[in-house]
């Protein structure tokens, strides 16, 4: 059984820019608990037997041929963006990431980084057994 401490929702809250109340809070730690029992529990299957799959329809191309065709102009594609340097929108924030395997490994890094001092705010490294994740 996997334990979520409710600070994980709290930070996950923020991050996603929720405010939550403490009732909120504490029911969403107890659903996602649930949740990530269940999931848990799905680790324990035998699925040795069963080819791996990304998909259980059948896949046919839906694409299209590309085809050249005007952009949108630029004022266009500003509008409504909440700011703007040239020809180039002017961000607080970027979210940076990397996936890396080894092996059987996963590494999945993501990181937060202010773009006016280029440092980070907020970074996570994930390791799991391609396994865990496939």
């Amino acid at each position: 059984m996997s334990t979520l401490d409710r600070s994980v929702v709290e930070k996950v809250a923020g991050l996603a820019r929720i405010a939550l109340t403490m009732d909120e809070i504490d029911r969403f730690t107890a659903q996602l608990s649930v949740v990530l029992d269940a999931v848990d529990r799905l680790s324990s299957v035998d699925t040795s037997a069963i080819a791996p799959t990304a998909s259980v329809l059948p896949v046919e191309n839906v694409m299209r041929d590309d085809v050249v065709r005007p952009s949108l102009p630029l004022d266009d594609v500003f509008r409504n963006a909440p700011a703007r340097d040239g020809d180039h929108f002017r961000v607080q924030t970027v979210l940076e990431g990397s996936v890396q395997r080894a092996g059987e490994r996963l590494r999945v890094r993501a990181q937060l980084i202010n773009v006016s001092d280029g440092l980070t705010i907020w970074s996570e490294t994930y390791e799991r057994s391609a396994k865990d994740v496939f």
